[in-house]
């Protein structure tokens, strides 16, 4: 059973690449598009994924860096992620019932084509930073929203990967 979906858990640190393991179930929602052509969802869109190793076409054929990647998709059905769920989260549930973000949705060029798989960067590789970004935050529960100085320098990639989890953390860890 899917329990409602509330605080979200980081994955442990330090797991390397074989975290999540290969068949594992793994959960994608976001609001983007449903086909490459129909973009007007007002609902929130769950895809549930396998995790698929990374030595595999076509995962090899589109992942970057595969130690900060995870590859994910059912190449049984047109299920996946889109345009428009970039930023959005890949989660596991744990043994405990909570989920656990594993990845960020980065790039799905085919958009639901069962031949495709999605990447997703892996956030393990961050956790640091996320609790880092975390704590620096002003934090407000009246508002329920973060509040991130505008006098702190991030490298662009840094910069990209802040906004994603800002994003994330406001929509789905205080709600």
């Amino acid at each position: 059973m899917i329990h409602p979906l509330g605080r979200f858990v980081l994955p442990p640190d330090n797991v390397g690449d074989n975290y999540p393991k290969p068949g594992w179930s793994s959960v994608a929602i976001g609001w983007g598009c449903t086909s490459w052509n129909d973009c007007q969802t007002q609902t929130l869109q769950e895809a549930n994924l396998p995790i698929l190793h990374a030595n595999i076409p076509p995962c090899t054929q589109h992942m970057i860096y595969p130690p900060g990647q995870i590859c994910a998709g059912n190449f049984k059905c047109v299920a996946g992620t889109c345009k428009g769920d970039s930023g959005g989260p890949l989660m596991i549930q744990n043994a405990n019932y909570r989920w656990e973000v594993i990845g960020i949705t980065s790039c799905d060029d085919k958009c639901t084509q069962s031949d495709m798989p999605g990447i997703y960067t892996r956030v393990s590789l961050y956790n640091d930073f996320i609790r880092s970004t975390i704590a620096q935050s002003n934090y407000d529960p009246r508002f329920r929203s973060f509040l991130f100085s505008s006098s702190s320098t991030f490298t662009h990639n840094r910069s990209i990967i802040n906004i994603c989890v800002s994003i994330f953390v406001l929509i789905y860890y205080f709600v």
